[in-house]
């Protein structure tokens, strides 16, 4: 039969259904037909693949299931087939997958063997199955009984079991292990059954190394793998040796010294007198045959074995063999050069000079305009590591190179050449112009650098951003000194690329490696989120000893307290500290305003509670400092007098033993709740000081609150029975609950939201209701919060205050704890949202994407939220954690203006390692290890405007892609590890994409392509590099694109339009020039024309690549002569500088017509509630008059469906648009705010754009809009709101918290403010 030319992977398993003769292929291979994937079977003789049952990834054993109907069974690594996990039975006859023995196992499956027919031995890397918690490597599985049983008493133990094979009732088993009754036993034992035990193979010891393979001929035992000796060393074989079982006796193969196999060997099969050897042995294109009569290595492998045929368990066609390894294809001997170069054709490979090259080429670059830069692990008789190839050969390039070079940029416009590796000094500048090395830079850099790329500041200085194996610097190249971020909030992984952002004008980098979130907050004990930006704050200089108990906001500061004796490295910050969350700023909390007290701590011992009741801020905790002796103590409650500014105790002598934990204010009686007294409630009158002891309640209370509907009752929680009860002040006694009312466990916070009581704690159900687990609300009756989907832990923690929750606003329950789950959202841990009026969980603490949740990593103990802004996180670890990452995909964008890394999403973006980056306009090509089942694998493009990834092509890629460059063409070159390339198959490691179609170069290459670059190899005198920022690339305009034009620019001489987009946007601006031209001045004169068409499709210089505008005298030139009304339009043409001249007649023609120009400055643009204007003519709220000719003019795409209520010029050719629309009659979702290019005649909307109320006022200040008008939307502000007109995203000031109304009518600039 025919190999299966179109599958792309391994295939490693082959077997032979010996009932009905059916070839079954097991492997990680797959091909376009989903019946193809990972399990395939042939009929006997037949030719062509029958239908099999789709089969999740991948399948490394197959056997016979010994059922006699041709049933087999399968083990690898997928994860479930019919609720069977990675051991399974397919019957071909039904196409029906069944479990054995109910089998699960928790790691992969290699091997299978069985002894006679009744017992299954299995094994691979798992630890546990189904039924034994502790499996080991190896199982066995008992038919007759149905039953698993252990092996030798679990005696296997390291790594994993690789082959299994078994003779009577002995099995013969090889991996990467050792015998817990005998560690000199490794790699390879033997199991007697009777005697259920285990030994080593050989009288001295097994293999020096893995052992793949197992095959048995006779009394012959073939063992290959990657060992290199057998017998403890005493023996030298490598990869392959024969055991025989009767002498119990390792031998190497005869004729070792002529041996084909030269690595690891991980297949072996006999066949008569053929032994066949398959693995990683290049030498003999990855497999060899032995005879074992003769004891000779067969060297003509085509005499014996026909093409494209089956033997028994090995396939074999003309280019490769199915066995487990790695299996190339070798083409010409021209390809072990290292470098090639790809001839016009982009179909065959040239030789690009005559230089040895040892090893792995990993980096190109131009150096000048006769030679470029070639680096990586080779080692030249002249040049190590790194060489300039010129016309007259290779030359050194001045710098320590003492090992690897992997990347490399040249800055062109600065004569300058960075290079980066694993070298001493990792990073290097050369001048190329001189030859000289740069100064190093200072410092060093943490570890090998594997990207580097030069971008510009917001000020406009270069700056080298420099990828590394821990994480990325910033160096200014401009000051010469490292700038933050010097490791970018938390990329605390390898970065592997970096290229500069072309749509940032130059500014932005994006960046790609091995990391899955960004902007990550070391936190210890204490934590701040905030909820207008949805993240957690910088606490780098807000450090906490020790654990926080309690948090409240009171004049215009958030006091914390607690355990901690230091906060920000200050030893009188004892116990309780003011923060300001925007400014990260610590406040130390003293005993008085008086100069005396000033460096004195107010407390002397854990602050427990504090609370603003009635504008007074109360605290209690162990003990506090009098006010009058600062060094005395035992004081445990006090207020903060706000006209001395003194602490002043109430009641001290009565509380010198008690520590308050929790307390309630009504009125001028404070009641305190001690958590050490027998006596557990008590009261303070504030003004007389009288104390006295309430009635008995619950002990160690934890939370108290007043009835939202009994004024004259308390709440009262505690960890012990009966855990919550009410208390009645007037009659001083406890109303209890029923007992079908009362928790079964700690409540440890209770909280009233309207009429509802919320309480937490570790109670699992409340009287006779079940299934309130930890969070459950009371109003006259007990019920659940959010229904069905508790946390799966405890909230809050019984040794804290008021803990587990709190209210944000006036309906958001904000819940913590340990809980790892909730909401039925696993990746909801220790912190959530609830909405109590939906009774529904938030995203909030997900960082906007619910998909993952990176968030805390240890149990949350307290939270207190406050208002609209800040939320408090206490935790019990001293250690740092990331308190909140944003997710990202192994690829995020690093602003220049921010300096911060803006996460990418995660949906759709690669799920592993990231090697390559490239981008074209607004498309970012990304390569790398990974593969995304929605978009893609291995390469995929992400879009920057619209923030989503999609597949270049469909069709997958079948390996690591570590290479990418885009041609000036627009053509994308990929290189890699692949075979297959976005579906193209036999495309080897290196293919081209023309935007439709994947193009081979000739046979391919036979190793990894790491870089690729173009230069002109003959002449070395056009190098195509990156240099400074690139712009918008110059794209021909199609002359037939243009008709109205036609005669008067001719689109051939090199007027371009300067596009991000490539060439379907610069054909519409060509077309958006003839029609807007043709229906406005249908008849006009040629000299109108040319400077019309100048304009719209501007002359685009290759070398600066900028539209090159006319000349502001040819406007007045035109004007002067044909059209006066036009003069005033002629400001917005350039004066002097780059502007083109001689278009416009010294003497023009004006015998037709005027200019077609829409133009702000001489056209009347007006917007408004109407229909129709002029005579008659359909358009809706916003349209064009031109002054001079007094018609207006209209377009079916201008049709808006609401209010336009403000006009903004661009400055250039548009306006932005404010008002109550939400779309034309054309496009949606332009909600309310919108920008209109007349040249194109287009909208394209601001992000998402304002879902509510309308937009009544647009103001520009630099790169920003500031945005005003009746909406309550944009990140939580109210009537204002900023648009960046650079990063294209909403940006909010934090004073625009401050307006409390969403009706903001207008606004004016004073100096710079607003």
């Amino acid at each position: 039969m025919n190999a299966p030319s179109n599958f792309s992977g391994s295939i490693n398993s082959v077997f032979r259904s010996p009932d009905t003769g059916a070839v079954f292929l097991g492997g990680s291979f797959t091909s376009p037909s989903p019946s193809l994937r990972y399990l395939a079977v042939i009929p006997n003789g037949g030719n062509t693949f029958q239908t099999v049952p789709a089969v999740a990834c991948c399948i490394n054993t197959i056997v016979d299931a010994k059922n006699g109907d041709g049933s087999i069974i399968i083990g690898g690594t997928f994860p479930s087939i019919n609720g069977a996990v990675r051991l399974a039975q397919y019957k071909h006859s039904t196409t029906t997958f069944s479990s054995i023995g109910s089998a699960s196992f928790n790691n992969d499956v290699n091997a299978l063997a069985w002894m006679g027919s009744d017992t299954l031995f299995v094994g691979g890397a798992f630890t546990a199955s189904a039924s034994h918690a502790n499996a080991g490597k190896l199982v066995r599985y008992i038919r007759s009984t149905n039953q698993w049983l252990p092996v030798a008493q679990n005696d296997v133990s390291g790594t994993a079991v690789h082959a299994l094979v078994s003779s009577g009732s002995t099995v013969f088993i090889g991996g990467s292990f050792s015998l817990t009754s005998d560690a000199g036993a490794t790699n390879l034992a033997v199991y007697f059954n009777g005697t259920d035990y285990m030994r080593r193979v050989g009288g001295t010891g097994g293999p020096n190394g893995v052992v793949h393979a197992l095959e048995l001929d006779g009394k012959d035992l073939y063992v290959g793998g990657a060992f290199t000796t057998v017998q403890s060393g005493l023996l030298a074989s490598p990869y392959l040796a024969r055991y025989d079982t009767q002498t119990q006796t390792f031998y190497a193969l005869a004729n070792q010294s002529t041996s084909l196999v030269s690595s690891t060997v991980y297949t072996i099969k006999t066949r008569g007198d053929l032994l066949f050897v398959g693995g990683a042995i290049k030498s003999s294109n990855y497999f060899a045959l032995f005879n074992k009569a003769s004891g000779q290595w067969i060297t003509s492998k085509q005499t014996l074995v026909p093409n494209n045929n089956i033997l028994d368990s090995v396939w074999i066609n003309d280019q490769s063999i199915a066995m487990v390894g790695q299996f190339e294809m070798s083409t010409s001997s021209l390809l072990s050069d290292k470098l090639l170069s790809v001839d016009e054709t982009g179909q065959s490979f040239v030789t690009v000079d005559s230089v040895t090259r040892n090893n792995a080429v990993q980096t190109l670059s131009g150096y000048d305009d006769t030679s470029f830069v070639v680096g990586g692990k080779f080692t030249l008789s002249n040049a190590n590591y790194i060489y300039r190839r010129s016309s007259t050969g290779a030359k050194p390039v001045s710098g320590t190179w003492n090992t690897d070079v992997t990347c490399s940029v040249l800055d062109r416009n600065h004569n300058e050449l960075w290079v980066g590796g694993a070298f001493t000094s990792k990073v290097q500048g050369i001048n190329t112009t001189s030859g000289n090395s740069l100064s190093i830079l200072p410092n060093g850099i943490p570890s090998n650098v594997n990207a580097i790329s030069i971008s510009r500041s917001s000020a406009g200085n270069r700056i080298l951003s420099i990828g590394h194996g821990t994480g990325l610097v910033q160096f200014d190249l401009t000051g010469y000194q490292f700038v933050e971020p010097r490791i970018t909030n938390g990329l605390t992984t390898s970065i592997n690329a970096a290229v500069t952002d072309s749509i940032s004008g130059g500014k932005d980098v994006w960046i790609g490696g091995q990391f899955s979130s960004v902007e990550s907050t070391a936190a210890a004990y204490i934590t701040v989120y905030d909820t207008a930006v949805d993240g957690y704050l910088d606490q780098s200089g807000a450090a906490f000893n020790g654990i926080g108990w309690t948090a409240t906001k009171y004049d215009g500061r958030i006091y914390l307290g607690g355990e901690f004796t230091n906060a920000n490295g200050n030893t009188y910050n004892d116990y309780m500290v003011t923060y300001v969350p925007s400014g990260n700023t610590i406040g130390q909390v003293v005993v008085s305003n008086s100069a005396a007290h000033i460096s004195k701590s107010a407390f002397s011992k854990p602050v427990r509670h504090a609370q603003v009741f009635d504008g007074v801020l109360y605290v209690a905790g162990e003990e506090m400092k009098a006010g009058a002796n600062p060094d005395a103590g035992n004081e445990r409650f006090a207020y903060l007098n706000s006209t001395t500014g003194n602490w002043e105790y109430p009641c001290a002598a009565n509380l010198s033993s008690s520590h308050i934990n929790t307390f309630v204010v009504i009125g001028r009686i404070a009641y305190l709740a001690s958590i050490t007294e027998p006596n557990e409630l008590s009261s303070c009158h504030l003004d007389t000081g009288v104390y006295t002891i309430l009635a008995a309640t619950a002990g160690d209370i934890l939370s108290m609150v007043q009835d939202a509907q009994n004024a004259n009752q308390l709440w009262i929680a505690s960890r012990t029975s009966p855990f919550l009860t009410r208390y009645l002040i007037g009659s001083n006694s406890i109303n209890p609950l029923p007992l079908n009312d009362r928790p079964n466990g700690a409540v440890t916070n209770i909280l009233f939201v309207g009429n509802d009581l919320y309480a937490c704690g570790s109670f699992t159900n409340i009287g006779s209701v079940a299934g309130l687990n930890y969070l459950a609300k009371w109003n006259n009756g007990w019920s659940s919060v959010v229904a069905g989907s508790a946390p799966n832990n405890v909230l809050g923690k019984d040794t804290i205050s008021n803990s587990g929750m709190s209210l944000l606003g006036t309906s958001r329950l904000i819940i913590s704890g340990s809980f790892t789950s909730a909401g039925g959202n696993a990746n909801r841990r220790y912190v959530a949202e609830i909405d109590v009026n939906g009774n529904t969980y938030t995203n909030r603490f997900l960082n906007n994407d619910p998909s993952i949740s990176p968030g805390p990593s240890v149990a949350i103990d307290k939270v207190v939220a406050f208002a609209s802004d800040n939320v408090i996180l206490m935790f019990s670890s001293s250690n740092s954690f990331t308190a909140g990452q944003k997710p990202t995909a192994n690829v995020a964008l690093l602003n220049a203006t921010s300096q911060r890394v803006q996460p990418l999403p995660v949906t759709g973006g690669p799920s592993g390692t990231v090697h390559a980056l490239a981008q074209n306009g607004n498309s970012l090509y990304i390569g790398g290890s990974f593969t995304t089942a929605s978009s893609g694998s291995h390469v995929i493009r992400y879009n920057i405007d619209s923030k989503t990834y999609s597949a270049i092509k469909a069709g997958s890629t079948d390996n690591t892609v570590f290479a990418l460059f885009v041609d000036t063409n627009s053509d994308v070159w990929i290189g890699g590890d692949f075979t297959t390339l976005l579906g193209k198959q036999s495309v080897n490691r290196i293919g081209r994409f023309d935007g439709n179609q994947v193009h081979a170069v000739a046979f391919g290459v036979d190793n990894t392509v790491r870089a690729i670059g173009r230069f002109n190899v003959s002449a070395i005198t056009n190098v195509n590099v990156v240099a400074d920022p690139p712009k918008a690339r110059c794209i021909p305009v199609d002359s037939t694109q243009a008709p109205f034009c036609s005669g008067v620019v001719n689109a051939n001489a090199g007027y371009r339009v300067s596009s991000f987009l490539g060439q379907p946007e610069a054909d519409e601006k060509a077309k958006r020039a003839t029609q807007t031209g043709t229906s406005v001045c249908p008849n006009c004169n040629d000299a109108t024309k040319a400077l019309f068409c100048h304009r719209y499709l501007p002359k685009c210089v290759d070398e600066s690549q900028t539209r090159v505008q006319p000349c502001r005298s040819e406007c007045v030139k035109y004007a002067t002569t044909c059209d006066l009304a036009a003069t005033d339009a002629c400001v917005l043409y350039p004066d002097g500088g780059s502007c083109q001249t001689g278009i416009v007649a010294s003497q023009p023609s004006c015998a037709l017509g005027t200019s077609p120009l829409a133009d702000p400055n001489r056209d009347l643009f007006v917007s408004g509630r109407f229909y129709n204007v002029g005579e008659g003519i359909n358009i809706q709220h916003f349209s064009c008059m031109d002054k001079s000719t007094k018609k207006w003019w209209s377009s079916p795409r201008t049709q808006l469906n609401g209010l336009v209520n403000t006009i903004l010029w661009d400055g250039a050719n548009g306006f932005w648009l404010g008002g109550a629309f939400t779309a034309s009659n054309t496009i949606n979702n332009l909600n309310r705010i919108v920008h209109y290019d007349y040249a194109l005649d287009k909208f394209t909307p601001l992000g998402n754009g304002i879902s509510n109320g309308e937009v009544l006022n647009i103001k520009r200040k630099d790169n920003e809009l500031f945005i005003s008008g009746t909406f309550n939307v944009q990140l939580g502000r109210r009537g204002m709101t900023k648009w960046d007109l650079d990063l294209k995203i909403f940006r909010n000031a934090d004073k625009f918290a401050r307006i409390d109304r969403p009706d903001v009518r207008d606004f004016a600039w004073t100096k710079d403010n607003v």
